[in-house]
């Protein structure tokens, strides 16, 4: 998976703010939002391909009980049903931080939904594209 960032910080939003999470920061959105304030994980992704199996030993080596998933759009990447569920397995509180543009059936606690509408543009494939489409 291609990875911004991985760092430990207290969640600043929603029922769990104030919880110290670990913050695993995909790279990589299907939208190109002009307000978008990750344009490293958005616009112009940043970051290293890094295995699963990496990415659970740095956040179990935070010592938290909170994982938190976030991009940029972390359900277009291609293992996050895996990553999830290797998080699961060492207990650890999941959240995922979403745009709510793609579906993905995977190992999640509590789901954070920011969406999209038609004032966000879809990168051009006819894959997104078809989502924002107006009727």
């Amino acid at each position: 998976m291609k990875i911004a960032e991985i760092f430990h910080s207290v969640q600043g939003e929603g029922k769990l703010a104030g919880a110290p999470s670990v913050f695993v920061r995909t790279s990589g959105c299907n939208l190109r939002c002009v307000w978008c304030d990750t344009p490293y994980t958005s616009w112009n992704p940043e970051g290293q391909e890094r295995a699963v199996e990496e990415i659970v030993a740095v956040v179990l080596g935070h010592k938290s009980k909170y994982a938190v998933v976030t991009g940029g759009e972390p359900l277009i990447a291609p293992a996050v049903a895996e990553l999830t569920a290797r998080l699961r397995a060492e207990g650890l509180h999941i959240t995922i931080e979403t745009a709510g543009t793609v579906f993905v059936d995977l190992a999640c606690d509590l789901m954070s939904i920011s969406p999209k509408l038609a004032h966000s543009t879809p990168v051009d494939d006819p894959r997104w594209a078809q989502v924002h489409e107006r009727t």
